[in-house]
């Protein structure tokens, strides 16, 4: 018989199997690459690392004929079950502690060749691989990162079989940077600063309104407190918490207020609603948000609650407002109109005006009991009652004799005395200490506009008159310590404003505003 080159091209080894792969891992197996499957013209796939082939291949050509060429070729065609047990398949799959361990890949060397592919968390699979000794290696580790059981494996491969192989990569905690900055505001700083801790144990100090940077905080999540702050003084948010990343730099702003607030009502926002600031004006923010008119605040002694007097449900009537919270409470409801609410030091009375001009009196709340006592202040318009330190008086504003004197109201007895009396109206009586209480004095008569400040020591009967105080005052307030006095004003120029005063500096400061706050009251902390 004569055989021609095309079939001696026919059992060549390139083309035994149908497809060549490339040599890729070695020449005995990959040229003997098609399967029983392939007689039927299936699709069979093949994985190469992290990529997938599809191998479409039918009988070679020769295989029609072998029978009768086997002999003359000095080949023959190959068994499809020899063949099929000759192949193993390796399973990688890798399992990362952080992204902090690199690209990683993997490498298999096998039958003298070698393969690396790129790898995730994913699985890898090597399949149509020969039996035998094989290696496998984890490649890209970062430096300090490590393998469980380390990062180099030998495989012994066996027909038929898939390896499964799994990595556990871990890192060491990389270290990040913190940038604090501190913002103080309020009208009685903190001068001594305060002490920075992380996770309630690591401190560093820093001085008001200031930045200090952290360095080598291990990355994660970590408290950050400032702390020893002056009892005067209070942080917006006791801890914060910040995410920290390796080789970056994570800032964090910390707020503190310090000094008492001012509470008042303004009609910046079109109609007169309740406000608070800190002393010098600073971080205003609205308390009540209704189309009524809220007016006359007076914050508690321990600063927790806010009286004052609204025309939500009709006529003027009293009302309690939370400032953790904003929750409202309503104390009266007899359609009587009311003004001028103040608590006593203790916290448990409330005194107010109750009536018309011309008929006002005043009026004491026990708020435990919600019961409510009239007192009984002689004839006249009664007005801007104010507790004396000690919760055993009231003084108040009476026009008995025609114009507005003072006088002082013995709760115990029920006796009215004498407290100041000149020609004009005096008004709005504030205590200070029981030596000490500031009053409005309109020498030429209310509404004259020669208003003026001043201080009365009614055991010595010596007057102060603040000669740097605004001009046509109509309200005033101590702060819970005596430190400072605030002073509303009604300029007719610029509008109405708040203005405040350390006592013995003699200057006065007028808060940040848009001249329409008034009524001011001293919230302590």
């Amino acid at each position: 018989m004569l055989v021609t080159s095309a079939d001696r091209r026919c059992c060549a080894p390139e083309t035994l199997g149908g497809h060549s792969r490339n040599g890729r891992f070695g020449e005995g197996w990959e040229k003997i690459a098609w399967r029983p499957g392939n007689l039927r013209g299936n699709n069979r796939p093949v994985h190469k690392g992290s990529q997938v082939m599809n191998l479409r291949s039918g009988p070679p050509p020769c295989l029609i004929a072998s029978a009768c060429l086997s002999a003359l070729l000095g080949c023959s065609a190959p068994t499809a079950m020899n063949t099929e047990t000759a192949f193993a398949a390796v399973e990688v799959r890798v399992f990362r502690a952080d992204v902090r361990s690199g690209e990683l890949q993997l490498q298999l060397t096998v039958a003298g060749r070698t393969e690396i592919v790129p790898s995730d968390s994913s699985s890898v699979v090597f399949d149509d691989l020969p039996t035998g000794s094989a290696s496998l290696e984890l490649l890209g580790l970062t430096v300090g990162c490590s393998a469980a059981g380390g990062s180099f494996l030998d495989l012994d491969l066996r027909p038929a079989e898939t390896e499964s192989v799994r990595f556990t990569v871990a890192c060491p905690p990389g270290t990040g940077g913190i940038e604090v900055t501190n913002s103080t505001t309020g009208i009685d700083r903190d001068t001594d600063g305060y002490v920075v801790r992380i996770d309630g144990s690591r401190e560093m100090t820093t001085p008001p309104n200031a930045m200090i940077f952290i360095e080598n905080v291990e990355e994660g999540t970590h408290t950050v407190e400032l702390a020893e702050l002056a009892p005067q003084c209070e942080a917006r948010q006791a801890i914060s918490t910040v995410t920290v990343r390796p080789d970056l730099i994570t800032p964090i702003t910390l707020n503190v207020d310090c000094g008492p607030q001012l509470v008042y009502s303004s009609t910046r926002d079109g109609n007169p609603e309740l406000h608070a600031a800190n002393g010098d004006g600073a971080d205003p923010v609205r308390l009540t948000f209704d189309p009524a008119s809220d007016t006359d605040p007076d914050a508690s002694p321990d600063g927790q609650q806010v009286v004052f007097i609204s025309t939500r449900t009709g006529p003027s009537e009293i009302f309690l407002l939370d400032f953790g919270t904003r929750g409202l409470r309503q104390l009266t409801d007899d359609g009587q109109p009311k003004s001028d609410p103040a608590w006593s030091p203790d916290g448990s009375r409330i005194a107010y005006v109750d009536g018309t001009v011309g008929g006002r009196s005043l009026v004491l709340l026990e708020l435990s009991a919600a019961g409510i006592r009239q007192l009984d202040t002689g004839p006249g318009d009664s007005v801007d009652p104010s507790w004396s330190p000690d919760g055993l008086g009231l003084a108040f504003a009476d026009d008995r004799s025609g114009d507005f004197d003072l006088f002082m109201l013995d709760l115990a007895s029920g006796s009215v005395s004498p407290l100041y009396a000149a020609p004009g109206d005096q008004l709005a009586p504030v205590w200070r200490s029981n030596s000490t209480v500031a009053f409005v004095s309109w020498p030429s008569g209310l509404g004259s506009g020669d208003a003026e400040v001043t201080v009365l020591n009614p055991a010595t009967g010596s007057l102060d008159v603040l000669t740097q105080a605004p001009p046509s005052a109509t309200g005033l307030a101590w702060s819970p310590d005596g430190r400072w006095l605030a002073v509303a004003a009604a300029d007719p120029a610029t509008g109405s404003g708040i203005w405040v005063s350390e006592v013995g500096l003699g200057l006065f400061t007028q808060i940040p505003g848009r001249n329409e706050e008034t009524q001011p009251s001293w919230r302590a902390r």
